[in-house]
């Protein structure tokens, strides 16, 4: 295992396009993780299979579920997550299909195309509109979608989890990042070649910026409160637990005949979840969990 120095030029970015360039050719696929996320192995598969049978797909996300918080806010947004999040990524996936948008970790990345088409430049000037490309998920996607390969989101796989801030004041501090990225997306929305698809989720970005700004504004309210408090406890091994528990869980119900695909399903796919609904849509068997995923070269 080898770390690349963090805060240095570039970022993450820089991380993802380093072992690109070095080691890229030795892979077909890389998965992007961020340090408080985690995904199972059961999700890891059904992704590399997705790839397999999709060779149009150059991105395949699944949306990351908060988990491991102690502290009440971060409760608080795994709580809002777990009751408004399948129903939006459900939404978001009927119409965008293969024009998803990328946020950055939990996703299976096709390497030859991203190698070509996603090194980003250093826009001109300095912050908050110059320098480096800050929120360098959405234009990644963009230039995929620009070079022809299709970005997909998958939340009926699961198995994709992360940490939110535990916070009011780091909640506010990430928001201040974001917003100066979204910021950036106002020159990158006007590059050529961009898909209409592309530019509305750039535009989406800057539209949230004035609420971005009250919600850094608000901080300082939030540090005159108080500040949430982390109970002590290990949450690596409690985000490890999860999703052992889950993959046994997994393992332990019975497989689901072949199907008809979902509405926005992606092609090879035989039975999806239905996130809202306890029945699948496609088999219509209650509490049908798994996923089943033809082989490479599989009609």
């Amino acid at each position: 295992m080898r770390y690349r120095v963090r805060g240095g030029p570039g970022r993450k970015a820089a991380n993802v396009q380093e072992f690109c360039a070095v080691w890229g050719a030795d892979y077909d696929y890389l998965v992007v993780l961020d340090a408080d996320s985690v995904m199972s192995g059961a999700a890891l598969r059904q992704l590399v299979g997705l790839m397999d049978v999709n060779p149009a797909a150059g991105l395949i996300e699944v949306p990351g579920a908060p988990v491991g918080g102690r502290a009440v806010f971060a409760r608080l947004q795994q709580f809002a997550a777990a009751v408004y999040g399948p129903i939006s990524a459900w939404g978001n996936r009927v119409w965008q299909r293969g024009n998803a948008n990328y946020h950055g970790h939990n996703a299976i990345i096709r390497i030859a195309p991203f190698r070509a088409h996603c090194r980003l430049p250093e826009l001109p000037g300095g912050p908050p509109f110059g320098g480096e490309i800050l929120s360098h998920d959405f234009v990644e996607a963009a230039l995929l979608r620009r070079a022809g390969w299709e970005v997909w989101s998958a939340p009926e796989l699961g198995g994709g989890y992360e940490s939110a801030p535990p916070t009011i004041v780091e909640y506010a501090r990430r928001d201040r990042r974001w917003c100066q990225g979204n910021l950036q997306h106002l020159r990158v929305i006007t590059w050529p070649g961009r898909t209409v698809t592309s530019r509305l989720h750039l535009g989406r970005t800057v539209r949230g910026v004035p609420g971005v700004a009250d919600r850094v504004a608000g901080a300082g309210a939030g540090r005159v409160a108080g500040r949430g408090r982390v109970v002590g406890g290990d949450r690596a091994a409690e985000q490890a637990d999860l999703v052992a528990g889950h993959r046994t869980r997994a393992a332990a119900r019975p497989g689901v005949a072949p199907g008809r695909r979902a509405p926005g399903g992606l092609p090879g796919q035989t039975c999806v979840l239905n996130q809202v609904s306890t029945a699948c849509w496609n088999c219509g068997a209650e509490g049908c969990r798994l996923r089943s995923w033809p082989t490479p070269g599989a009609t």
